[in-house]
Protein backbone atom coordinates (compact mmCIF):
# COMPACT_ATOMS: atom_id res chain seq x y z
CA UNK A 1 0.00 0.00 0.00
CA UNK A 2 1.08 3.30 -1.05
CA UNK A 3 2.03 5.63 1.85
CA UNK A 4 0.68 9.21 2.21
CA UNK A 5 3.31 11.80 2.62
CA UNK A 6 2.30 15.00 4.73
CA UNK A 7 5.35 17.93 4.84
CA UNK A 8 5.18 20.12 7.98
CA UNK A 9 6.21 23.57 7.09
CA UNK A 10 6.59 26.46 10.03
CA UNK A 11 7.07 29.73 8.65
CA UNK A 12 8.09 33.00 10.40
CA UNK A 13 8.92 36.38 7.93
CA UNK A 14 10.48 33.90 5.49
CA UNK A 15 10.13 35.53 2.30
CA UNK A 16 13.74 35.98 1.78
CA UNK A 17 14.38 32.30 0.46
CA UNK A 18 10.67 30.06 0.96
CA UNK A 19 10.08 30.31 -2.80
CA UNK A 20 13.34 28.30 -3.00
CA UNK A 21 12.02 26.13 -0.84
CA UNK A 22 8.39 25.47 -2.04
CA UNK A 23 10.02 24.90 -5.42
CA UNK A 24 11.85 22.20 -4.31
CA UNK A 25 8.67 20.64 -3.00
CA UNK A 26 6.84 20.57 -6.29
CA UNK A 27 10.13 19.57 -7.81
CA UNK A 28 9.68 15.85 -6.05
CA UNK A 29 10.14 13.03 -7.86
CA UNK A 30 7.23 11.64 -5.88
CA UNK A 31 5.40 14.52 -4.61
CA UNK A 32 3.55 14.66 -1.30
CA UNK A 33 0.20 14.46 -0.95
CA UNK A 34 -0.52 17.65 1.23
CA UNK A 35 1.62 20.70 2.69
CA UNK A 36 0.59 22.10 6.05
CA UNK A 37 1.88 25.32 6.65
CA UNK A 38 1.44 27.28 10.22
CA UNK A 39 2.77 30.60 10.05
CA UNK A 40 3.40 32.53 13.19
CA UNK A 41 2.68 35.98 12.47
CA UNK A 42 4.75 37.16 9.62
CA UNK A 43 4.45 40.53 8.88
CA UNK A 44 6.17 40.15 5.49
CA UNK A 45 5.27 38.33 1.86
CA UNK A 46 5.13 35.21 3.43
CA UNK A 47 1.70 34.45 3.65
CA UNK A 48 1.22 36.35 -0.44
CA UNK A 49 4.18 33.59 -1.26
CA UNK A 50 2.24 30.76 0.36
CA UNK A 51 -1.08 31.46 -1.43
CA UNK A 52 0.21 32.10 -4.78
CA UNK A 53 2.48 28.93 -4.63
CA UNK A 54 -0.92 27.12 -3.64
CA UNK A 55 -2.46 28.02 -6.36
CA UNK A 56 0.02 26.74 -8.95
CA UNK A 57 1.01 23.09 -7.41
CA UNK A 58 -1.49 19.59 -8.00
CA UNK A 59 -1.41 18.95 -3.94
CA UNK A 60 -3.42 20.18 -1.09
CA UNK A 61 -1.71 22.93 0.93
CA UNK A 62 -3.14 24.14 3.81
CA UNK A 63 -2.16 27.45 5.48
CA UNK A 64 -2.82 28.39 9.18
CA UNK A 65 -1.76 31.71 10.54
CA UNK A 66 -1.00 31.51 14.38
CA UNK A 67 -3.13 34.31 16.08
CA UNK A 68 -0.45 34.83 18.77
CA UNK A 69 3.09 33.99 18.15
CA UNK A 70 3.70 30.15 19.34
CA UNK A 71 7.36 30.29 18.83
CA UNK A 72 9.60 27.61 16.77
CA UNK A 73 9.20 24.58 18.49
CA UNK A 74 5.77 24.89 19.70
CA UNK A 75 4.70 25.72 16.19
CA UNK A 76 6.06 22.53 14.72
CA UNK A 77 4.19 20.82 17.08
CA UNK A 78 0.98 22.57 15.98
CA UNK A 79 2.29 21.81 12.39
CA UNK A 80 2.81 18.12 13.17
CA UNK A 81 -0.56 17.46 14.98
CA UNK A 82 -2.53 18.87 11.76
CA UNK A 83 -0.91 16.46 9.13
CA UNK A 84 -2.77 13.95 7.83
CA UNK A 85 -0.18 11.69 6.19
CA UNK A 86 1.32 8.10 6.84
CA UNK A 87 4.77 9.76 6.83
CA UNK A 88 5.01 13.13 8.09
CA UNK A 89 8.33 15.59 6.76
CA UNK A 90 9.31 18.31 8.79
CA UNK A 91 10.62 21.65 6.96
CA UNK A 92 12.15 25.08 8.09
CA UNK A 93 11.50 27.56 5.09
CA UNK A 94 15.00 28.60 4.40
CA UNK A 95 16.27 24.75 3.29
CA UNK A 96 15.94 23.45 -0.39
CA UNK A 97 15.12 19.59 -0.95
CA UNK A 98 17.01 17.43 -3.36
CA UNK A 99 14.65 16.07 -6.15
CA UNK A 100 14.44 12.19 -4.27
CA UNK A 101 14.27 13.25 -0.95
CA UNK A 102 10.19 12.20 -0.12
CA UNK A 103 11.16 9.31 -2.65
CA UNK A 104 14.30 7.80 -0.72
CA UNK A 105 13.19 8.52 2.62
CA UNK A 106 9.38 7.06 2.42
CA UNK A 107 11.30 3.72 0.73
CA UNK A 108 12.75 3.29 4.21
CA UNK A 109 9.45 3.51 6.28
CA UNK A 110 7.82 0.85 4.03
CA UNK A 111 10.69 -1.57 3.32
CA UNK A 112 10.54 -1.59 7.86
CA UNK A 113 7.65 -1.19 9.72
CA UNK A 114 9.80 -1.30 12.91
CA UNK A 115 11.36 2.23 12.03
CA UNK A 116 9.48 5.58 13.33
CA UNK A 117 12.01 8.13 12.34
CA UNK A 118 14.00 8.33 9.42
CA UNK A 119 16.86 11.04 8.89
CA UNK A 120 19.13 12.59 6.03
CA UNK A 121 22.50 13.99 5.98
CA UNK A 122 22.76 17.53 4.07
CA UNK A 123 24.91 20.11 2.68
CA UNK A 124 25.57 23.15 4.17
CA UNK A 125 24.38 26.15 2.25
CA UNK A 126 25.24 29.94 3.02
CA UNK A 127 22.51 32.74 2.58
CA UNK A 128 23.74 33.32 -1.17
CA UNK A 129 23.88 29.17 -1.62
CA UNK A 130 27.03 28.62 -1.90
CA UNK A 131 27.93 25.06 -0.63
CA UNK A 132 29.98 25.06 2.60
CA UNK A 133 32.10 22.67 4.38
CA UNK A 134 30.69 20.45 6.34
CA UNK A 135 27.44 18.67 7.24
CA UNK A 136 24.60 18.81 9.24
CA UNK A 137 24.86 15.19 10.76
CA UNK A 138 28.01 15.98 12.55
CA UNK A 139 26.58 18.74 15.01
CA UNK A 140 23.01 16.40 15.55
CA UNK A 141 25.55 13.41 16.24
CA UNK A 142 27.10 16.29 19.14
CA UNK A 143 23.69 16.81 20.22
CA UNK A 144 23.97 13.28 22.65
CA UNK A 145 26.14 15.53 24.77
CA UNK A 146 22.76 18.25 25.13
CA UNK A 147 22.46 17.91 29.33
CA UNK A 148 18.62 17.01 29.34
CA UNK A 149 18.83 14.87 26.41
CA UNK A 150 21.89 12.32 27.20
CA UNK A 151 20.39 12.28 30.43
CA UNK A 152 16.57 10.75 29.25
CA UNK A 153 18.28 8.31 26.50
CA UNK A 154 19.19 4.78 27.08
CA UNK A 155 21.80 4.67 24.40
CA UNK A 156 25.88 5.11 24.04
CA UNK A 157 27.71 7.94 21.94
CA UNK A 158 28.72 5.11 19.90
CA UNK A 159 25.44 3.53 19.34
CA UNK A 160 23.58 7.21 19.26
CA UNK A 161 21.44 8.66 15.86
CA UNK A 162 21.25 12.63 16.15
CA UNK A 163 17.94 14.15 14.88
CA UNK A 164 17.60 17.17 13.15
CA UNK A 165 13.68 18.56 13.03
CA UNK A 166 14.31 19.77 9.10
CA UNK A 167 16.24 16.69 8.53
CA UNK A 168 13.41 14.24 9.95
CA UNK A 169 10.59 11.99 8.24
CA UNK A 170 8.44 10.31 11.60
CA UNK A 171 5.53 8.04 11.73
CA UNK A 172 2.10 9.02 12.41
CA UNK A 173 1.41 6.43 15.03
CA UNK A 174 4.76 8.65 16.73
CA UNK A 175 2.41 11.49 17.67
CA UNK A 176 1.33 10.14 20.88
CA UNK A 177 4.66 10.43 22.08
CA UNK A 178 6.25 13.52 20.61
CA UNK A 179 3.16 15.94 21.03
CA UNK A 180 2.31 18.05 22.69
CA UNK A 181 6.07 19.52 23.02
CA UNK A 182 6.75 20.64 26.08
CA UNK A 183 7.62 24.37 26.93
CA UNK A 184 10.92 23.87 28.02
CA UNK A 185 12.20 21.76 24.76
CA UNK A 186 13.39 22.35 21.59
CA UNK A 187 11.39 20.48 18.78
CA UNK A 188 14.66 18.88 17.92
CA UNK A 189 16.06 17.40 20.85
CA UNK A 190 12.63 16.77 22.09
CA UNK A 191 12.26 14.75 18.55
CA UNK A 192 15.73 13.39 19.37
CA UNK A 193 14.87 11.75 22.74
CA UNK A 194 11.21 10.36 22.01
CA UNK A 195 11.68 9.14 18.77
CA UNK A 196 14.16 5.72 19.97
CA UNK A 197 11.04 5.17 22.40
CA UNK A 198 8.81 4.40 19.39
CA UNK A 199 10.88 2.74 17.16
CA UNK A 200 14.14 2.60 15.12
CA UNK A 201 15.86 5.06 13.83
CA UNK A 202 17.69 5.27 11.05
CA UNK A 203 20.36 8.02 9.47
CA UNK A 204 21.17 8.13 5.69
CA UNK A 205 24.48 9.19 4.73
CA UNK A 206 23.63 10.47 1.82
CA UNK A 207 22.71 14.36 1.44
CA UNK A 208 19.37 14.87 0.57
CA UNK A 209 18.46 18.32 1.02
CA UNK A 210 20.37 21.72 1.65
CA UNK A 211 20.57 23.07 5.34
CA UNK A 212 21.07 26.65 4.80
CA UNK A 213 23.02 28.45 7.36
CA UNK A 214 23.34 32.08 7.78
CA UNK A 215 23.34 34.84 10.62
CA UNK A 216 20.85 37.83 10.03
CA UNK A 217 21.63 39.16 6.37
CA UNK A 218 25.03 38.25 6.49
CA UNK A 219 26.07 35.69 4.81
CA UNK A 220 28.13 33.37 7.45
CA UNK A 221 30.21 30.24 6.52
CA UNK A 222 32.02 30.16 9.78
CA UNK A 223 28.64 30.23 11.85
CA UNK A 224 28.48 26.14 11.16
CA UNK A 225 32.02 25.99 12.76
CA UNK A 226 31.03 27.89 15.87
CA UNK A 227 28.09 25.19 16.25
CA UNK A 228 30.21 22.73 15.99
CA UNK A 229 32.79 23.97 18.45
CA UNK A 230 29.88 24.47 21.23
CA UNK A 231 28.75 20.99 21.05
CA UNK A 232 32.42 19.71 21.25
CA UNK A 233 33.01 22.08 24.45
CA UNK A 234 29.77 19.97 25.55
CA UNK A 235 31.29 16.48 24.84
CA UNK A 236 34.57 17.66 26.46
CA UNK A 237 32.41 18.98 29.55
CA UNK A 238 30.02 15.87 29.24
CA UNK A 239 28.21 15.66 32.65
CA UNK A 240 31.45 17.92 34.91
CA UNK A 241 29.14 20.55 36.13
CA UNK A 242 26.66 18.83 37.89
CA UNK A 243 25.11 21.57 39.78
CA UNK A 244 24.72 23.12 35.78
CA UNK A 245 24.04 19.93 34.20
CA UNK A 246 21.41 18.03 36.48
CA UNK A 247 19.76 20.02 38.70
CA UNK A 248 18.57 23.12 36.55
CA UNK A 249 17.29 20.23 33.91
CA UNK A 250 14.93 18.30 36.16
CA UNK A 251 12.08 19.98 35.06
CA UNK A 252 12.60 18.97 31.55
CA UNK A 253 13.40 15.35 32.70
CA UNK A 254 10.14 15.63 34.62
CA UNK A 255 8.53 16.07 31.22
CA UNK A 256 10.44 13.17 29.45
CA UNK A 257 9.37 10.97 32.73
CA UNK A 258 5.84 12.20 32.80
CA UNK A 259 6.08 11.31 28.91
CA UNK A 260 6.59 7.63 29.62
CA UNK A 261 3.19 6.66 30.47
CA UNK A 262 2.31 6.79 26.56
CA UNK A 263 4.45 3.69 25.54
CA UNK A 264 2.05 0.93 24.85
CA UNK A 265 4.98 -1.68 25.71
CA UNK A 266 5.24 -1.93 29.24
CA UNK A 267 8.76 -3.55 29.52
CA UNK A 268 9.77 -0.57 27.49
CA UNK A 269 8.97 1.35 30.05
CA UNK A 270 10.06 -0.09 32.68
CA UNK A 271 13.41 -0.32 31.02
CA UNK A 272 12.97 3.27 30.66
CA UNK A 273 12.29 3.86 34.03
CA UNK A 274 15.11 1.97 35.73
CA UNK A 275 17.42 3.47 33.60
CA UNK A 276 16.21 7.18 34.91
CA UNK A 277 16.44 5.75 38.39
CA UNK A 278 20.14 5.17 37.55
CA UNK A 279 20.55 8.38 36.72
CA UNK A 280 19.25 9.91 39.95
CA UNK A 281 21.07 8.00 41.80
CA UNK A 282 24.17 8.98 39.62
CA UNK A 283 24.09 12.93 39.41
CA UNK A 284 22.73 13.20 43.10
CA UNK A 285 25.46 11.16 44.61
CA UNK A 286 28.38 12.92 42.29
CA UNK A 287 26.80 16.23 43.10
CA UNK A 288 27.08 15.37 46.95
CA UNK A 289 31.15 14.23 46.32
CA UNK A 290 31.58 17.59 44.38
CA UNK A 291 30.42 19.96 47.51
CA UNK A 292 32.61 18.60 50.28
CA UNK A 293 34.37 15.24 49.27
CA UNK A 294 35.57 14.39 53.10
CA UNK A 295 32.28 13.97 54.25
CA UNK A 296 30.77 12.56 50.80
CA UNK A 297 33.95 10.83 49.71
CA UNK A 298 31.80 7.67 50.17
CA UNK A 299 29.41 8.43 47.12
CA UNK A 300 32.37 8.69 44.88
CA UNK A 301 34.14 5.18 46.19
CA UNK A 302 30.86 3.36 45.71
CA UNK A 303 30.29 4.94 42.29
CA UNK A 304 33.50 3.48 41.18
CA UNK A 305 32.94 -0.10 43.08
CA UNK A 306 29.72 -0.48 41.03
CA UNK A 307 30.48 0.46 37.83
CA UNK A 308 28.83 3.73 37.37
CA UNK A 309 30.95 5.70 36.11
CA UNK A 310 31.86 3.50 33.41
CA UNK A 311 28.55 3.39 32.20
CA UNK A 312 29.06 6.73 31.42
CA UNK A 313 31.30 8.44 28.64
CA UNK A 314 34.73 9.78 29.88
CA UNK A 315 34.68 7.97 33.28
CA UNK A 316 38.14 8.80 34.28
CA UNK A 317 37.79 12.61 33.74
CA UNK A 318 34.74 12.32 35.63
CA UNK A 319 36.13 10.57 38.37
CA UNK A 320 38.75 13.03 38.81
CA UNK A 321 36.74 15.97 38.05
CA UNK A 322 34.56 14.90 40.75
CA UNK A 323 37.31 14.86 42.95
CA UNK A 324 39.16 17.64 42.39
CA UNK A 325 36.14 19.95 42.79
CA UNK A 326 35.06 17.84 45.94
CA UNK A 327 38.62 18.86 47.61
CA UNK A 328 38.49 22.09 46.18
CA UNK A 329 35.21 22.75 48.23
CA UNK A 330 36.88 21.99 51.30
CA UNK A 331 39.55 24.13 50.96
CA UNK A 332 37.38 27.36 49.62
CA UNK A 333 35.42 27.24 52.32
CA UNK A 334 37.67 27.03 54.96
CA UNK A 335 39.29 29.99 53.43
CA UNK A 336 36.07 31.96 53.52
CA UNK A 337 36.01 31.56 57.07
Amino acid sequence: MKSTVSIALCTFNGERFLREQLASYAAQTVLPDEVVVCDDGSTDGTLEILEEWAETVPFEVRIFRNEQNLGYAQNFGKAVSLCTGGIIFLSDQDDVWMPEKIERMVRVFEEDPTISTVISDSEIIDAEGHVCEGSSSGTAQLWYFDEAAAFCMDQSPETFVGTRGCASAIRQEIRDLYLPIPQNWTHDIWLMVTAPLAGRVVRLEEPLFRYRLYSGNTSNAGLFQDRLKSCLWKRDNYFWNIETQYWVWLPMIEEFRKRLSCLKDPAARKKMEKRLRLQDRYFTYRNRVQRNFLKCGVFWFLLIVQGTYFRFPFPWRSMKYDLVQGFKKIFSTRRAK
